[in-house]
């Protein structure tokens, strides 16, 4: 027992590490978006996974390959706005989700995603920070596009089709 204590406490201290150097390499201008996108609770990803998305997308336009960006899965959007601000304007991003309640899973589907489909299907799933589940929101392709918005994002100037 003490070896598994001992090696959680290293695995700690590592995530710990990545985590400084990952969000070392962020601009400012990066760090407050991200801190941002947390702060208006439209993302489940943690800081992060949110810097390392950034990171990925600003290699991406930083080498000029060619491409677009496609994000399937927005829930809230947050992810996807993080992506349209690092993306350049000319770059497409298209945003799929099926923008309601998630479709029930498949007998392919392993039972912890059975558990919790059933969680989500009777109302007990909690949002993020104690709001609304995303799934239970109405309208929520309008709130995907609000969230883009507020965030001073334009759709169609900057190629973002959700």
């Amino acid at each position: 027992h003490m070896l598994e204590r001992i090696k959680k406490y290293v695995e700690k201290i590592e995530q710990s590490w990545k985590k400084k150097v990952i969000l070392a390499k962020l601009s400012d201008r990066d760090l407050k978006l991200i801190a941002d996108i947390r702060s208006q609770k439209i993302t489940y990803l943690s800081e992060t996974r949110l810097a390392s998305i950034n990171s990925t997308c600003s290699s991406i336009e930083d080498a000029n390959l060619a491409g677009m960006f496609i994000e399937a899965g927005c829930a809230l959007g947050g992810s996807a706005v993080l992506i349209a601000s690092t993306k350049n304007s000319e770059r497409p991003l298209f945003i799929y989700d099926v923008f309601e309640m998630i479709p029930p899973p498949t007998d392919k589907d392993p039972q912890d995603v059975h558990e919790r489909y059933q969680t989500i299907v009777k109302g007990k799933s909690a949002g993020i920070g104690g709001d609304k589940y995303y799934g239970y929101v109405e309208n929520l392709y309008d709130v995907v596009q609000s969230n883009l918005n507020n965030f001073g994002l334009n759709c169609q100037k900057q190629l973002i089709t959700p």
